[in-house]
């Protein structure tokens, strides 16, 4: 099965309707796929409404807010972000730190994030995201993208990175 996972609020700039829309285009929900949504807002009767009388009924569950994030990315395959509007999305790094190949909008610091191993499609472009999306089923070694993730996550990401990086920062300010 290849289980994709959305965390987030269920509002408009988050995406989640581009995003059902996107996977109900023809050829992009492989017959084996699933999508978990966690998290909740005021979307979220529209989506699970989308979900019933469209072709994803059976295909995406609906979690509301959850605190077992993290264990819901190790239990995925694969992070979708479709936001219009982010800055440095945590969830993203939490994604790229359990392993786990990244489709996103290419907005705010995401592209930074993610590098040339993220599947990136413009905000609102739900064609786009559909295209990503297929590259990402398609995709003959996702856990080797996930596993550069993890490695770009550790080199940029941990506390120990963190603060090396704020350290040389505030060095070359005093110099």
């Amino acid at each position: 099965m290849r289980k994709l996972v959305f965390v987030g609020l269920l509002v408009a700039r988050k995406g989640v309707l581009d995003l059902l829309a996107a996977l109900a285009m023809p050829g992009v929900m492989p017959v084996d796929g699933r999508l978990t949504v966690v998290g909740d807002g005021p979307q979220r009767g529209e989506a699970e409404r989308l979900v019933e009388e469209g072709v994803l009924r059976g295909k995406v569950e609906f979690l509301g807010f959850r605190a077992d994030v993290p264990e819901l990315l190790l239990a995925g395959d694969a992070l979708v972000l479709p936001s219009s509007m982010e800055q440095q999305p945590l969830v993203v790094a939490e994604a790229m730190s359990a392993g786990k190949p990244v489709v996103a909008t290419d907005t705010g610091g995401v592209a930074d994030m993610v590098g040339a191993s993220g599947y990136l499609a413009q905000p609102g472009d739900v064609a786009g995201l559909a295209d990503r999306l297929r590259a990402l089923f398609g995709d003959p070694d996702p856990a080797g993208i996930g596993r550069e993730l993890a490695s770009r996550a550790q080199a940029r990401f941990t506390p120990e990175a963190c603060a090396r990086r704020h350290l040389e920062l505030y060095e070359g300010l005093v110099k």
